[in-house]
């Protein structure tokens, strides 16, 4: 099994790539990064291994578009790639993810999840872990 640091870095890159949206990551009360109470709320989503891998999935900027650009779609083989973390990884870390629900899958390829749609999922979460 491939061992996988982690640190704040990757939750901090979910919500940089969250705040790509029109609905935007909350900022700290100082204005100098995200709120501190955005990245724990994205801790309570993925794992450290998850987030590792979710990191790298694009997010779609739109969810009320009616079209979906084919470049936003990620394969696990690309995740791999970009990630350097092996395919076995990748693919355990994705099932997980689709289990939760924290992710959207389309066949073979996948996208991070609309912060739009999240608050549906942590009370479902949280019921299920703590």
């Amino acid at each position: 099994m491939q061992e996988i640091i982690i640190n704040d870095s990757v939750y901090v890159a979910i919500a940089a790539n969250i705040n790509k949206t029109a609905w935007r990551a909350p900022k700290s009360q100082s204005g100098n990064g995200f709120s501190k109470a955005f990245l724990e709320y994205i801790r309570l989503l993925y794992t450290p291994e998850e987030a590792a891998v979710a990191q790298h999935l694009k997010i779609v900027k739109d969810i009320f578009s009616t079209t979906i650009e084919p470049t936003s779609f990620m394969t696990a083989t690309q995740l791999a790639k970009v990630s350097g973390i092996s395919r076995t990884e990748i693919d355990k870390a994705l099932r997980q993810m689709s289990d939760k629900n924290v992710d959207e899958s389309y066949g073979h390829v996948r996208l991070l999840t609309c912060p739009m749609t999240l608050y549906t999922v942590v009370p479902k979460f949280l019921n299920q872990n703590h």
